[in-house]
């Protein structure tokens, strides 16, 4: 009966001797009955332990338990071919001596597979973060420079014929503010075309939550100013780094915060929050505004790219960046959340895990 299971199949005496082994074992290992019978289980591990921590791992601790256990490890067949195993064990009694029944699966493929998806959906969000937003921003955004530049070399040396001086002075502080904004997003842009070439993993990355949130809404100052919104940032103290890039983390709080100004045109108020989540390692942002709110039937798609709730007075946009948001995040292994009301506003939590160093 035993040779007819699919799953591997050993019975391992209390000396760490392998006594028995079905069909699936021995294929799967690449030796002959005999040969594996003259083995001793930990022969098979790819860490290298002594029979001793062996019972005291795996034996002993079976009959502590007073059941099965299961754990996976990385096991070394014949010819060195090494394998991931699922394996789940028991403890047995058979004429007055003490054995192990173990009941292994090989997940090799099964975990090679989750890897090549991973790092497709990673890739994935790589692209859609890179083309969506030089998409959405580069070619305005070069022309805004190229103009603002024009205006500023055009009116820098004028002689205040026709204005005066207090006056002039505030115009050009505005454009070579403006100017220099333009170029910050411009150069950024750059910057995510030279992640493109790089094959950027985002998951290396990490950052100070905080630090990206002030510098979000700094950059956006005058968006918040000309809407009259008012900003209330809460951030928490000694908030520890979160596993995701500076740059990244920008855009991120750029598109929900891009969202809430859009949702304002009339002014509001806009609420940020930060804090850290000890019991299940998440760093917590919120965003919350009291804009227009999103219909209920629209909250399922605004991930999704080139969807848009804005209509054409709101200043309609791409529909990119929630998308490329999502995408971000999610690469990171994080989640955002999105709660809103017609009317009443919108909440965006965005989770993310604690880098561990």
């Amino acid at each position: 009966m035993m040779d007819h299971i699919g799953d591997e199949v050993m019975v391992i005496r209390r000396d760490g001797r392998i006594v028995f082994a079905n069909q699936a074992a021995l294929k799967k290992l690449g030796y002959s009955s005999r040969n594996l019978l003259r083995k001793y289980i930990t022969d098979l591990f790819r860490e290298k332990i002594s029979v001793r921590q062996w019972q005291k791992i795996y034996f002993e601790e079976i009959k502590k338990t007073q059941g099965p256990i299961s754990y996976v490890i990385d096991r070394v067949g014949r010819g060195g071919k090494v394998s991931t195993v699922d394996v789940t064990v028991v403890s047995m009694q058979y004429k007055g001596g003490e054995y192990v029944l173990s009941v292994g699966r090989d997940i090799t493929d099964q975990l090679a597979l989750q890897e090549k998806v991973r790092e497709a959906e990673k890739r994935k969000a790589v692209q859609n973060f890179i083309a969506g937003t030089v998409q959405e921003i580069q070619h305005p955004l070069k022309g805004l420079l190229d103009y603002s530049h024009t205006l500023v070399e055009k009116y820098k040396d004028r002689q205040f014929e026709y204005i005066g001086y207090k006056e002039f002075k505030e115009i050009m502080q505005t454009l070579e503010a403006i100017r220099d904004q333009v170029r910050h997003c411009f150069e950024t842009t750059d910057r995510l075309l030279d992640i493109d070439r790089r094959k950027l993993n985002l998951r290396d990355g990490y950052c100070n939550a905080n630090t990206v949130v002030r510098e979000a809404v700094k950059n956006l100052r005058y968006s918040f100013e000309a809407s009259g919104i008012h900003r209330e940032l809460r951030l928490a103290g000694h908030l520890p780094s979160a596993a995701i890039g500076f740059l990244e983390l920008n855009q991120v709080i750029t598109s929900i915060l891009t969202n809430a100004i859009q949702a304002m045109p009339h002014g509001g108020e806009v609420h940020l929050r930060t804090s850290c989540q000890k019991n299940d390692g998440k760093i917590c942002i919120e965003c919350r505004d009291d804009g227009v709110g999103i219909a209920e039937e629209d909250l399922p798609r605004i991930f999704e790219p080139f969807f848009t709730t804005k209509h054409a007075a709101m200043g309609k946009s791409s529909g990119l960046g929630l998308a490329i948001a999502h995408s971000i995040v999610k690469s990171c292994r994080g989640d955002i959340v999105v709660k809103s009301q017609l009317r009443r506003g919108t909440l965006v939590k965005v989770f993310l895990p604690v880098h561990k160093k």
